[in-house]
């Protein structure tokens, strides 16, 4: 469902290799607060029959989404045809498909909640597809994510933004902050960076030698309703 005048490239989005990696860091558990704290963030809201993963990837926080909601309708769209397909293969009872964020193959105010985790999202798609009383739920990083890695990538690493809400007919309902620290090393320290786009902008040197860090974790969840 992604037309070839969408296409920036022969094939967009994320490679296979940088899923594959994505997938063993995602296994790992590294991960898994922020899945729960998406799952308890969403136990909050009404009853919610269809919901979308707006740039779903391989389908880890897609599967969270539907944990969350089981009597919800639960789909997820990327433009990368390999996270596509690693997703339907492994969420057999989730609908994925091979779209765009920004042109959505879904009809006005369809969808009761959209999930948007690092991912850019069209704000007039936003608001095309939520109805009144829909729900958005934003993952960003939070400005230290990663920091140890990036120190240690970067010469002068700059922390992250801090999302600002979205312009529109939005109001924020709620934020919650998530931070932990992990030890990583070895071949997931190597896949972690492997998911990032630090594999292809990082010194080299620093890439070659880095073994084992505590790494800090940092997201910030912010959830809007439409009114």
């Amino acid at each position: 469902m992604l037309p070839t005048n969408h296409k920036r490239s022969a094939q967009p989005g994320d490679s296979k290799a940088m899923l594959s990696a994505r997938r063993r860091v995602l296994d790992s558990g590294l991960y898994q607060p922020l899945a729960e704290q998406l799952a308890a963030s969403l136990g909050e809201l009404d009853a919610i029959e269809t919901a979308l993963d707006l740039g779903c990837g391989e389908g880890y926080y897609t599967q969270a989404l539907s944990q969350a909601l089981p009597m919800a309708s639960v789909a997820g769209i990327d433009i990368s045809k390999e996270a596509v397909r690693m997703a339907s293969k492994r969420y057999t009872q989730i609908e994925f498909a091979v779209a765009s964020a920004f042109a959505a193959p879904l009809a006005d105010t369809s969808r009761q909640l959209l999930l948007s985790i690092f991912a850019p999202l069209a704000e007039q798609e936003l608001l095309r597809l939520l109805p009144t009383g829909g729900y958005y739920l934003k993952v960003t990083p939070g400005a230290r994510h990663l920091w140890a890695l990036r120190k240690h990538l970067y010469e002068q690493p700059q922390p992250h933004e801090v999302a600002s809400p979205p312009p529109g007919n939005l109001q924020s309902v709620n934020r919650w902050e998530l931070e932990y620290t992990v030890p990583v090393a070895g071949t997931l320290l190597q896949d972690l960076i492997a998911m990032t786009p630090y594999a292809h902008t990082a010194r080299r040197s620093a890439l070659e030698c880095i073994e084992t860090l505590q790494v800090e974790m940092a997201f910030q969840l912010d959830l809007f309703r439409r009114q």
